[in-house]
């Protein structure tokens, strides 16, 4: 769990602070950040071509395949299937 709400707690601050402190540091929110890292890991393993996309998605926090390719038509406008087929090993 990469929630906000957990993140805070484990950095034993409150939400809004973790927020504010992180967008200071980092240039973005937490949120956005943990997506742009889970994007980041699932381009990796497609690349490598060893997983499938239910399991590229599982690893990479997405939980349900629909999660993945949507992150990847918002960030790349294109399907995991699509950027596999492409960059795939």
């Amino acid at each position: 769990d990469l929630g906000l709400e957990r993140l805070a707690e484990r950095a034993h601050m409150a939400p809004r602070t973790l927020s504010r402190l992180f967008s200071r540091e980092v240039g973005m929110g937490p949120g956005r950040y943990v997506e742009q890292v889970r994007l980041e890991t699932a381009r990796v393993l497609l690349q490598d071509g060893q997983a499938s996309i239910a399991t590229v998605s599982r690893l990479c926090g997405f939980g349900h395949p629909e999660n993945l390719r949507r992150t990847f038509h918002k960030h790349l406008a294109v399907s995991p299937q699509d950027y596999a087929a492409r960059f795939g090993a």
